[in-house]
Protein backbone atom coordinates (compact mmCIF):
# COMPACT_ATOMS: atom_id res chain seq x y z
CA UNK A 1 0.00 0.00 0.00
CA UNK A 2 1.44 3.35 -1.03
CA UNK A 3 2.26 6.10 1.43
CA UNK A 4 -0.22 8.45 -0.27
CA UNK A 5 -3.04 5.93 0.20
CA UNK A 6 -2.20 5.48 3.88
CA UNK A 7 -2.33 9.24 4.34
CA UNK A 8 -5.67 9.37 2.56
CA UNK A 9 -7.15 6.61 4.75
CA UNK A 10 -5.82 8.29 7.88
CA UNK A 11 -7.30 11.64 6.85
CA UNK A 12 -10.71 10.11 6.23
CA UNK A 13 -10.62 8.33 9.59
CA UNK A 14 -9.81 11.56 11.40
CA UNK A 15 -12.61 13.35 9.54
CA UNK A 16 -15.12 10.68 10.56
CA UNK A 17 -14.03 10.91 14.21
CA UNK A 18 -14.22 14.71 14.25
CA UNK A 19 -17.68 14.64 12.64
CA UNK A 20 -18.89 12.06 15.17
CA UNK A 21 -17.64 14.17 18.08
CA UNK A 22 -19.28 17.26 16.59
CA UNK A 23 -22.62 15.49 16.21
CA UNK A 24 -22.41 14.02 19.68
CA UNK A 25 -21.71 17.40 21.27
CA UNK A 26 -24.49 19.31 19.55
CA UNK A 27 -27.05 16.58 20.00
CA UNK A 28 -26.47 16.40 23.74
CA UNK A 29 -24.85 19.75 24.60
CA UNK A 30 -24.47 18.60 28.19
CA UNK A 31 -25.06 15.00 29.06
CA UNK A 32 -26.50 13.91 32.38
CA UNK A 33 -23.75 12.96 34.81
CA UNK A 34 -25.19 9.52 35.10
CA UNK A 35 -27.90 7.67 33.22
CA UNK A 36 -29.06 4.58 35.09
CA UNK A 37 -32.04 2.63 33.95
CA UNK A 38 -34.62 0.99 36.13
CA UNK A 39 -33.03 -2.44 35.71
CA UNK A 40 -30.06 -1.12 37.66
CA UNK A 41 -30.14 1.11 40.72
CA UNK A 42 -32.23 4.17 39.87
CA UNK A 43 -30.39 7.34 40.69
CA UNK A 44 -32.62 9.28 43.06
CA UNK A 45 -32.13 11.99 45.60
CA UNK A 46 -34.82 12.14 48.22
CA UNK A 47 -35.12 15.36 50.18
CA UNK A 48 -36.06 15.30 53.82
CA UNK A 49 -39.48 16.45 54.98
CA UNK A 50 -40.39 19.66 53.21
CA UNK A 51 -41.19 21.56 56.40
CA UNK A 52 -37.82 23.32 56.24
CA UNK A 53 -38.31 24.21 52.59
CA UNK A 54 -42.04 24.60 52.42
CA UNK A 55 -43.19 25.13 48.87
CA UNK A 56 -39.60 25.87 47.85
CA UNK A 57 -40.07 24.39 44.43
CA UNK A 58 -43.27 26.28 43.74
CA UNK A 59 -41.70 29.55 44.86
CA UNK A 60 -38.55 29.21 42.75
CA UNK A 61 -39.61 31.36 39.84
CA UNK A 62 -41.39 34.01 41.88
CA UNK A 63 -38.53 34.15 44.37
CA UNK A 64 -35.78 34.71 41.80
CA UNK A 65 -37.87 36.07 38.96
CA UNK A 66 -40.77 38.08 40.42
CA UNK A 67 -43.60 38.74 37.99
CA UNK A 68 -42.68 42.41 37.69
CA UNK A 69 -39.51 41.29 35.89
CA UNK A 70 -41.37 39.39 33.19
CA UNK A 71 -44.97 38.20 33.45
CA UNK A 72 -44.18 35.96 30.48
CA UNK A 73 -42.35 33.65 32.88
CA UNK A 74 -45.50 32.70 34.74
CA UNK A 75 -45.43 28.92 34.81
CA UNK A 76 -47.74 26.89 32.62
CA UNK A 77 -49.20 23.88 34.36
CA UNK A 78 -50.07 20.84 32.29
CA UNK A 79 -52.91 18.98 33.97
CA UNK A 80 -54.90 19.46 37.14
CA UNK A 81 -53.67 22.50 39.08
CA UNK A 82 -54.88 20.87 42.30
CA UNK A 83 -53.01 17.60 41.75
CA UNK A 84 -51.24 16.30 44.85
CA UNK A 85 -48.06 15.51 42.93
CA UNK A 86 -46.08 17.78 40.61
CA UNK A 87 -43.45 16.63 38.14
CA UNK A 88 -40.94 19.38 37.32
CA UNK A 89 -38.88 18.94 34.17
CA UNK A 90 -35.63 20.91 33.86
CA UNK A 91 -34.72 20.58 30.18
CA UNK A 92 -33.00 22.27 27.26
CA UNK A 93 -34.71 22.43 23.87
CA UNK A 94 -31.48 21.30 22.17
CA UNK A 95 -30.76 18.36 24.49
CA UNK A 96 -31.36 15.06 22.70
CA UNK A 97 -32.14 13.18 25.91
CA UNK A 98 -34.73 15.84 26.75
CA UNK A 99 -36.33 15.37 23.34
CA UNK A 100 -36.40 11.62 23.88
CA UNK A 101 -38.29 12.10 27.15
CA UNK A 102 -40.80 14.49 25.60
CA UNK A 103 -41.46 12.31 22.58
CA UNK A 104 -41.42 8.86 24.16
CA UNK A 105 -41.94 9.03 27.93
CA UNK A 106 -44.04 12.11 28.63
CA UNK A 107 -47.01 10.91 26.52
CA UNK A 108 -47.13 7.75 28.65
CA UNK A 109 -46.94 9.76 31.87
CA UNK A 110 -49.68 12.04 30.59
CA UNK A 111 -51.96 9.12 29.75
CA UNK A 112 -51.38 7.29 33.04
CA UNK A 113 -51.08 10.13 35.56
CA UNK A 114 -51.79 13.60 34.18
CA UNK A 115 -55.05 12.99 32.32
CA UNK A 116 -56.65 11.46 35.44
CA UNK A 117 -55.72 14.46 37.59
CA UNK A 118 -53.27 12.64 39.87
CA UNK A 119 -50.17 14.49 38.67
CA UNK A 120 -49.47 17.80 37.01
CA UNK A 121 -46.44 18.70 34.94
CA UNK A 122 -44.36 21.87 34.82
CA UNK A 123 -41.61 22.52 32.30
CA UNK A 124 -38.69 24.50 33.70
CA UNK A 125 -36.33 26.06 31.17
CA UNK A 126 -32.69 25.09 31.52
CA UNK A 127 -31.36 26.30 28.15
CA UNK A 128 -27.87 25.19 27.19
CA UNK A 129 -26.55 27.54 24.53
CA UNK A 130 -27.91 30.39 22.44
CA UNK A 131 -30.17 28.27 20.23
CA UNK A 132 -31.92 26.76 23.21
CA UNK A 133 -32.23 30.18 24.85
CA UNK A 134 -33.82 31.68 21.74
CA UNK A 135 -36.25 28.76 21.55
CA UNK A 136 -37.15 29.14 25.23
CA UNK A 137 -37.77 32.86 24.85
CA UNK A 138 -40.15 32.34 21.94
CA UNK A 139 -41.98 29.56 23.79
CA UNK A 140 -42.89 32.05 26.50
CA UNK A 141 -44.16 34.56 23.95
CA UNK A 142 -46.64 32.35 22.11
CA UNK A 143 -50.19 32.26 23.45
CA UNK A 144 -50.26 30.44 26.78
CA UNK A 145 -52.68 27.86 25.40
CA UNK A 146 -50.11 27.01 22.72
CA UNK A 147 -47.17 26.70 25.11
CA UNK A 148 -46.93 22.91 25.38
CA UNK A 149 -47.89 22.26 21.74
CA UNK A 150 -45.13 24.71 20.76
CA UNK A 151 -42.63 22.81 22.92
CA UNK A 152 -43.68 19.65 21.10
CA UNK A 153 -42.92 21.32 17.77
CA UNK A 154 -39.50 22.40 19.00
CA UNK A 155 -38.54 18.98 20.29
CA UNK A 156 -39.89 17.26 17.17
CA UNK A 157 -37.67 19.49 15.03
CA UNK A 158 -34.66 19.50 17.32
CA UNK A 159 -32.18 18.15 14.80
CA UNK A 160 -33.18 20.79 12.27
CA UNK A 161 -32.62 23.46 14.91
CA UNK A 162 -29.23 22.09 15.93
CA UNK A 163 -27.91 22.19 12.35
CA UNK A 164 -29.81 25.21 11.03
CA UNK A 165 -27.61 27.86 9.44
CA UNK A 166 -30.03 30.53 10.63
CA UNK A 167 -31.66 29.16 13.80
CA UNK A 168 -33.29 32.48 14.62
CA UNK A 169 -35.16 32.56 11.32
CA UNK A 170 -36.13 28.92 11.66
CA UNK A 171 -37.55 29.46 15.14
CA UNK A 172 -39.29 32.64 14.01
CA UNK A 173 -40.98 30.58 11.32
CA UNK A 174 -42.44 28.24 13.93
CA UNK A 175 -43.57 31.25 15.96
CA UNK A 176 -45.33 32.71 12.91
CA UNK A 177 -47.20 29.43 12.52
CA UNK A 178 -48.48 29.97 16.06
CA UNK A 179 -49.88 33.36 15.06
CA UNK A 180 -47.09 35.69 16.16
CA UNK A 181 -46.36 38.73 14.00
CA UNK A 182 -42.88 39.91 13.01
CA UNK A 183 -43.13 42.78 15.48
CA UNK A 184 -44.13 40.40 18.30
CA UNK A 185 -41.26 38.05 17.48
CA UNK A 186 -38.74 40.90 17.41
CA UNK A 187 -40.04 42.32 20.68
CA UNK A 188 -39.86 38.87 22.29
CA UNK A 189 -36.29 38.14 21.23
CA UNK A 190 -35.15 41.57 22.39
CA UNK A 191 -36.88 41.33 25.78
CA UNK A 192 -34.00 41.72 28.24
CA UNK A 193 -36.21 41.01 31.24
CA UNK A 194 -37.29 37.71 29.73
CA UNK A 195 -33.69 36.78 28.90
CA UNK A 196 -32.46 37.72 32.38
CA UNK A 197 -35.35 35.82 33.94
CA UNK A 198 -34.47 32.62 32.11
CA UNK A 199 -30.87 32.89 33.25
CA UNK A 200 -32.04 33.46 36.82
CA UNK A 201 -34.16 30.31 36.73
CA UNK A 202 -31.10 28.31 35.67
CA UNK A 203 -28.95 29.80 38.43
CA UNK A 204 -31.65 29.13 40.98
CA UNK A 205 -31.98 25.51 39.87
CA UNK A 206 -28.23 25.07 40.16
CA UNK A 207 -28.13 26.67 43.60
CA UNK A 208 -31.25 25.30 45.27
CA UNK A 209 -31.60 21.89 43.65
CA UNK A 210 -28.04 21.14 42.52
CA UNK A 211 -29.18 20.75 38.93
CA UNK A 212 -26.32 20.87 36.45
CA UNK A 213 -27.40 18.61 33.60
CA UNK A 214 -30.43 17.95 31.46
CA UNK A 215 -32.86 16.45 31.70
CA UNK A 216 -33.31 16.51 35.47
CA UNK A 217 -36.67 15.91 37.09
CA UNK A 218 -37.94 16.83 40.53
CA UNK A 219 -41.09 15.18 41.83
CA UNK A 220 -42.87 16.91 44.70
CA UNK A 221 -45.83 15.55 46.68
CA UNK A 222 -45.84 18.16 49.44
CA UNK A 223 -44.15 15.75 51.83
CA UNK A 224 -40.84 15.11 50.13
CA UNK A 225 -39.11 15.60 46.81
CA UNK A 226 -37.33 13.08 44.61
CA UNK A 227 -34.76 14.14 42.02
CA UNK A 228 -34.16 11.97 38.98
CA UNK A 229 -31.29 12.60 36.59
CA UNK A 230 -31.29 11.44 33.01
CA UNK A 231 -33.84 10.23 30.49
CA UNK A 232 -35.24 7.33 32.50
CA UNK A 233 -37.73 4.85 31.13
CA UNK A 234 -41.44 5.20 31.81
CA UNK A 235 -41.51 2.32 34.30
CA UNK A 236 -39.04 4.19 36.51
CA UNK A 237 -41.30 7.26 36.60
CA UNK A 238 -44.36 5.04 37.08
CA UNK A 239 -42.92 3.41 40.18
CA UNK A 240 -41.92 6.70 41.81
CA UNK A 241 -45.10 8.57 40.86
CA UNK A 242 -47.29 5.79 42.28
CA UNK A 243 -45.34 5.89 45.54
CA UNK A 244 -45.58 9.69 45.75
CA UNK A 245 -49.33 9.65 45.03
CA UNK A 246 -50.01 7.08 47.75
CA UNK A 247 -48.00 9.12 50.25
CA UNK A 248 -49.83 12.33 49.35
CA UNK A 249 -53.26 10.71 49.55
CA UNK A 250 -52.52 9.18 52.97
CA UNK A 251 -51.22 12.51 54.23
CA UNK A 252 -54.37 14.25 52.98
CA UNK A 253 -56.58 11.90 55.03
CA UNK A 254 -54.71 12.59 58.26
Amino acid sequence: MSFERLVNIFSRTVAVIVTAVFLFYFMTEKLPKEIEFFSNTLKQQTTEDNSSKKDALKEDVLEIVPENISPLLKERILGNKEALVTLYDYSSITCSHCASFHKKTLPKIKKSFIDNGKVNFIFRDFPLGSRATTASMLSHCVDSSDYYPFLDILFDNQMKLVFARNPKEMLSGYARLEGMTEDEISKCLNDEKLFDGLQAIVKNAEKNHKINSTPTFVIDNGIRTVKIEGAQRFRAFKKILNEMIVEAEKNKLQ
